[in-house]
């Protein structure tokens, strides 16, 4: 799984991707009955879901895109020797 930097390919796309999944799923809840229908709680719900299923994947994706990243470059600097 080689990327580079010229790729379009960003981890901040991991984080819209799964925020949007998470928005999903508690739009879903919120039909269901499981939130009550006040701006409140639904904004709260939609802040705490979207927020931390959108974080921790960009996280996580941009701790994979740093070690990629790096392992390249060793790799790069060890051809060159």
């Amino acid at each position: 799984m080689s990327q580079n930097n010229t790729s379009r390919w960003r981890p901040i796309h991991a984080g819209f991707i799964f925020a949007g999944i998470a928005t999903l799923l508690i739009v879903m809840g919120i039909f269901e009955g499981h939130v009550p229908l006040t701006p409140r709680s639904v904004g709260i719900a939609l802040l705490i879901g979207a927020g931390s299923w959108g974080g921790i994947a960009w996280l996580v994706a941009s701790t994979l895109w740093d070690v990629e990243t790096d392992t390249e470059r060793e790799e790069e600097e060890i051809k060159h020797l």
